[in-house]
């Protein structure tokens, strides 16, 4: 078998290369960044309509989902503190559904139907009478009310076969 020196050691140069490139792999290179964001979309967004340029608009739109226009959004930290008197209807609608804030409070029923419910036609006020059966169906007039009865025992009497009874 025959032996060139020379295509030996360039192949031992090419391992040692390729080697040593690895192992140096990033070392001395500059450090990579990331390009920056062009917009900051939470800078000015309180007033993004007037105040930012449509290439914010865009950029921020399609990278963030604010800004877009045709989009009616709301600030909602803005006037939070007296949101039930100071924010009108549509604002309140939005945060609720987009932030769950401003949310009103389920309403409570002017009246208890329950209460008393079993003497409605003798303990309960017109008032009370009227709002309970048009809003809950209960204290109707025509509508009868049965309370609940206590079972009564039943006598059994044995049967003995052949007996009279």
């Amino acid at each position: 078998m025959h032996h060139d020196p020379a295509a030996h050691a360039a192949t031992d140069d090419a391992t040692s290369h390729a080697t040593t490139s690895a192992n140096n792999l990033g070392k001395g290179c500059e450090p990579v960044s990331t390009p920056s964001a062009p917009f900051d979309c939470q800078a000015g967004y309180a007033r993004w309509q007037s105040g930012w340029s449509d290439s914010k608009k865009t950029w921020c739109c399609q990278h963030g989902g604010k800004g877009c226009v045709g989009q009616i959004s709301y600030n909602c930290d803005e006037g939070f503190a007296t949101w039930t008197t100071s924010w009108e209807a549509p604002k309140k609608a939005w945060c609720c559904t987009a932030q769950k804030r401003g949310c009103e409070p389920e309403p409570k029923p002017l009246y208890d139907c329950d209460t008393d419910f079993a003497t409605w036609h003798d303990s309960w006020q017109p008032g009370k009478q009227a709002w309970c059966c048009s809003n809950m169906g209960r204290g109707c007039h025509g509508q009868t009310t049965l309370a609940p009865q206590a079972a009564l025992p039943v006598a059994v009497t044995p049967q003995v076969p052949g007996a009279v009874p």
